[in-house]
Order: C-alpha cells, then structure tokens, then sequence
C-alpha cells in the first residue's frame, strides 16, 4: 500500500514537472529574438544601443573599480598589521607604518544581458571589457593611508536588436584614503571621476543604410566601506559594509546616415542622458596563508536602493518599456591566489561571477602586481 502511495506520489509530481516545463517552452517559444540584418530589417528596432546596455554596464564597472581600490586598501592596512606570511611581509618590506607601494591591476570583463521587455521581445547585449589601473600609495602616521590611481578602460558591445554595436575608452583619475581605526576595524573612501568617449553603430530599419554616431559622457562615483580583518591562526577572515553611488551623463548628439549610403528618415536626436544609481553591498571573505602564497575566496551581496535608467533623453521607441530587469540584487562568488617571494615584489590572480540577477550574468579574470618600497 505504502509504495503504492508512493509510485502516484510520483506520478503526479512527474506531470506537474512536464506541465510546466512544457509552459515554459512555450512561453520562451513566444518571445521574438530580434536578429536584425540588412537582408532582414523587420527584426530591426530603431533604437540606440546605450539606451539598453548603460544601466547594467555603469553599475558593473563602478563596482569593479570601487572593489579594486577597496582591496589595495584593506589587503595592506588592516591585514597587513596583524595578517599572515603574505600580508605581513608588505610592510616588512617598507620598514614598517610609513611604506609605499605601487600597484597596477587588469580585468578582463565579459558581460551577458538576456533581458525580455514587456513586448515579448528581446533587448539582450553582450560586452567585453579590459581595464588596466595604476596606483600608489602611502601609510603616513600608523593609521592613515592616502592614495590616488588612474585608469584605462577599453569596452565593446554588441547588441543584436539594432544590428550594431558600440564602443567606449575611458579615462579615469580617483584618489582614495582609509582610516585603520584599530587593528582590526578599518574605514575607506574613494572617489573616482571618467571621461568617456562613444561611438555607435546600427543599422537603419527602414532602408538597411548604417547609423552612425559619436558623443562624450562623463561618469564619476563615491564609495565607502567599513570592514574588519581579523587572523585565526594561518586563516584570514574579513567582512564589510559598503556604500556606492555613482552618476554617468552622455552628451546630446544627432545620428548620420553613413556617407555614401541612402538617407535613412529613421535617424534620432538624442537629449543628454544622465544614468544613476544607490547601492549598498555587504561582503565576506577568507583566505588561508602559507609561506609565499595565499589562496583567497569571497562573496558579495548587493542591493539597488534606487535608480534612474535615462530613457527620458530619447533614442528609444516610445513604448518599449523597461531596458532591464526590475530586479534589484545580486550576488558574487571569487576566488584567487595571492604569490609572493624573497623580493618587493607581489602578485594576485582571481576570476569571479555576478550571478542571481535576472537575465543578467558577469564574468571577470584579473591580475594584479605590487611593488613595495
């Protein structure tokens, strides 16, 4: 009788698993992959491509930059005054409270967004990011350690729903400070300011002519963070609490149809954009200290307190609705190894995903060298 039981048990949670299996088919089956060629303009939507791709990508590279700095600070303050074999030997290497060090750092981002809208249709992009940051800095009076970095950034994306892509270079400059409250316990601030320059690239919907155009933008972000180390043994354990906002503003601009090709009538006058958004993030890490390297892992949690998508400054048809997910939270995972040897010298490597956000995912592999004096 039991198994009896048991076997309809089964049976029905079968079918309820094929039901809905079989209504997710079918409503992934709805959705309309805009592929748009020239030989296939209907799956064309007149829209810019940074008008769907700058919210998550403004959000993605401020927080590796807000996480970067964050790590240089922390990894030779609060760590570095108590920490294990790696971490003790920076300030070794200076003579103690009073050392500076040079470092440089390259990421290599990629960028996923599967977004659907309203419509049923797709607004997904795909990117690809290398950022390259050199900086420096000095612990002056035991406790305080004063900074300043200035960085490259090189992105590429490409979104299939207007045939096109578009490409950014930034500069930045951001000088950073912390604040080693106790041994344990320490408070950093950083600020960080960018000058971008876009090109876009689309395909016009009406006759297939391309789209081109250029304009500046400027994006600048402020963060803070409260964080604790503490050493169990050879383990080294952390935790923080952070806050990051950061703004970008495009200039307006006009779309050109592309010398020599057919006058497109599809082509848009775009007001300056300006994009937000308020996040707080809490994170968790641990590493274990061998004698010249140091394996590490960590997670991150971070939570949209708002937002502003910049839809208003035109581009984009009028009833396209949401560019992203209304999803405001994510988490990432990281791990890396931490080498050191007999000499000045550092180095790190780690990779790490964004993942749990909806149709959205980051992937990023980075490097970092230091030099001690």
């Amino acid at each position: 009788m039991r198994l009896r039981n048991c076997v309809w048990t089964a049976a029905v949670l079968l079918a309820i698993s094929i039901s809905h299996s079989d209504a997710q088919q079918a409503e992934e089956s709805s959705v309309r992959f805009r592929q748009c060629r020239v030989d296939n303009l209907g799956d064309c939507l007149n829209g810019v491509a940074t008008g769907v791709s700058t919210p998550d990508s403004v959000r993605s590279l401020s927080n590796r930059t807000a996480r970067t700095l964050r790590r240089e600070t922390q990894e030779d303050t609060a760590l570095a005054l108590h920490g294990g074999a790696v971490q003790s030997t920076v300030l070794a290497a200076g003579d103690g409270p009073g050392f500076t060090q040079l470092w440089s750092n390259y990421n290599h981002v990629d960028q996923r967004s599967d977004f659907v809208n309203a419509r049923n249709e797709s607004l997904g992009f795909d990117s690809s990011l290398n950022s390259g940051i050199v900086g420096a800095h000095r612990l002056f009076a035991e406790r305080w350690l004063l900074g300043a970095a200035i960085g490259y950034d090189d992105m590429s994306i490409s979104t299939a729903f207007n045939g096109g892509k578009s490409n950014a270079e930034a500069i930045m400059v951001t000088p950073y400070i912390a604040w080693l409250v106790s041994d344990h316990i320490s408070i950093d601030a950083s600020y960080g300011y960018t000058w971008l320059d876009y090109e876009q690239h689309r395909i016009a919907p009406d006759n297939g002519s391309p789209i081109d155009s250029t304009f500046d933008g400027a994006r600048w972000f402020l963060s803070a963070n409260l964080a604790g180390a503490w050493q169990v043994n050879e383990w080294q354990l952390g935790a923080r609490i952070g806050y990051l906002y950061v703004r970008e503003t495009h200039d307006a601009y006009v779309e050109q149809t592309r010398a020599g090709s057919p006058v497109s009538t599809r082509l848009w006058t775009v007001d300056q954009r300006r994009v937000t958004l308020s996040q707080i993030n809490f994170g968790a890490d641990i590493a274990r200290t061998f004698e010249k390297f140091e394996p590490f892992a960590y997670a991150v949690y971070r939570n949209d307190l708002s937002r502003s998508e910049g839809q208003d400054a035109g581009g984009l048809p009028e009833d396209l609705g949401a560019v992203r997910s209304a999803d405001d939270d994510e988490f990432e995972l990281g791990f890396g190894l931490r080498m050191r040897g007999e000499s000045a010298w550092s180095s790190a490597v780690e990779f790490s995903r964004i993942f749990s956000r909806t149709d959205y995912a980051s992937w990023t592999a980075g490097a970092t060298l230091r030099y001690d004096f």
